[in-house]
């Protein structure tokens, strides 16, 4: 699952984990930073999702929250 937000593309994906039979959400996130390309990967929870449907929308949710706060953990230089 692919979306534009706020100038940012998000790429949702989510993984089975066999260990918890629950899918993990993982989104990549990318934008452009004065001309260079930056990215970040957001991981979710292990233990949770049921449906790949279901972590591919919580890894957007976790990828708008994450823009919204202003990116925390991303050095602004």
């Amino acid at each position: 699952m692919d979306e534009h937000y706020q100038s940012h593309f998000i790429h949702a994906i989510a993984g089975l984990n066999p260990n918890t039979n629950c899918w993990v959400p993982i989104a990549h996130i990318s934008w452009d930073w004065h001309g260079t390309r930056q990215s970040h990967v957001l991981p979710g929870p292990l233990d949770r999702l049921k449906s790949q449907k279901e972590a591919e929308a919580y890894s957007v949710g976790m990828a708008r929250n994450w823009i919204n706060s202003g990116k925390p953990g991303i050095k602004k230089s």
